[in-house]
């Protein structure tokens, strides 16, 4: 009974091990990785230009005075701020009665002058110091005859230069002194055109010499100018040098003042310059690469320029030939993503 009581046991138990496990796996289930547009490095073999603001400025701004005292009597119709205005233009009258008179004066005192040498030559023949004395006064009375007609021509102010008012400081039935200023003007020919600089910005820039020239184009690059370089500013200013631009007066369409230009720097590249779309660079200044095998890596770009809507730096600093084009804050380095090729235009 023992003996077959084990053998029933041993058949149930091969009976068990025989049947089918109920038990189920679970299958690992794998995310699909992100995917991602990246773009290829590109060599740059001609390095654009740097394009930085300026702004046309006065060398100096000249002051209009009065070389005559008297009453404003009339204004000229064109002595207005905002005018362009030519060499010799009235402007206003001082009243120039006084100065009638005194011209009348002084021709009267020549006359007597005259008769007064004649009388002295008459009856000094000699030549004596009454006749000496007769021709200083007639020497002094034809200085104050010219000084007189120039203090009435100078009743009527012109414009010394071709220029532009920009502010008016005497009023018609004011009464002015000699040497009070009646108006500000900006000569036409007194133009510079002002570029402030970075010094990254002029660790980048070519070598410019004095008298070398540079292109200079209006914010809508529809109208383009020859510069030439006058000055590079020693003094830094806020962390910034300034370039001194001048633009010839002949050229047409000559800038205005305080018009905004672009100047077209030239730059030095570096040993091996690529270039990637602006789009590429990170707020701080980094670049998420691809490798080989898909994953990710980044670098910060110490040394770069954006123009023109892409970033130019160093082969060297590189790590990979592609990088992502429009990366995002949740990036981790050595993560695997799908690159979607992007073509650039």
């Amino acid at each position: 009974m023992a003996f077959l009581f084990s053998l029933f046991l041993l058949v149930v138990v091969l009976d068990t091990l025989e049947a089918p496990s109920t038990r189920t796996e679970s299958t690992p289930v794998h995310s699909p990785l992100l995917e991602i547009p990246v773009v290829a490095l590109e060599t740059v073999d001609t390095l654009p230009r740097i394009q930085r603001l300026g702004t046309v400025e006065p060398i100096k701004q000249n002051e209009i005075t009065a070389q005559v005292s008297g009453q404003i009597i009339a204004i000229s119709k064109a002595f207005q701020r905002g005018q362009l205005l030519n060499n010799g233009q009235w402007l206003i009258t001082v009243d120039p009665l006084p100065y009638q008179l005194a011209v009348s004066e002084a021709k009267t005192g020549l006359l007597n002058a005259e008769v007064e040498l004649k009388k002295a030559t008459i009856r000094n023949p000699d030549k004596g110091l009454i006749v000496k004395l007769a021709q200083s006064n007639l020497a002094l009375s034809k200085v104050m005859l010219i000084n007189a007609k120039k203090n009435l021509s100078n009743t009527k102010i012109r414009l010394p230069v071709d220029g532009e008012v920009v502010e008016i400081k005497a009023n018609l039935g004011e009464y002015i002194e000699a040497g009070t200023s009646i108006a500000s003007l900006l000569p036409s020919k007194g133009k510079t055109i002002v570029v402030p600089l970075s010094n990254q910005d002029l660790t980048r820039i070519k070598s410019l010499q004095i008298n070398s020239k540079v292109a200079i184009t209006n914010l809508e690059r529809s109208t383009q100018w020859r510069a030439t370089l006058v000055g590079v500013s020693q003094h830094s200013n806020n962390m910034q040098r300034r370039l001194f631009l001048k633009v010839a007066a002949n050229q047409v369409n000559a800038p205005r003042y305080g018009q905004h230009l672009y100047a077209q720097l030239p730059i030095k590249g570096w040993a091996k310059t690529v270039s990637l779309p602006a789009s590429a660079l990170t707020l701080k200044g980094e670049v998420w690469w691809v490798n080989d095998q898909n994953r990710l890596s980044r670098t910060k770009l110490n040394d770069y320029l954006l123009i023109d809507d892409k970033v130019y730096f160093s082969a060297s600093t590189s790590l990979a030939s592609r990088a992502i084009l429009y990366p995002f804050q949740s990036l981790v380095s050595g993560m695997p993503i799908k690159p979607l090729n992007h073509t650039q235009q």
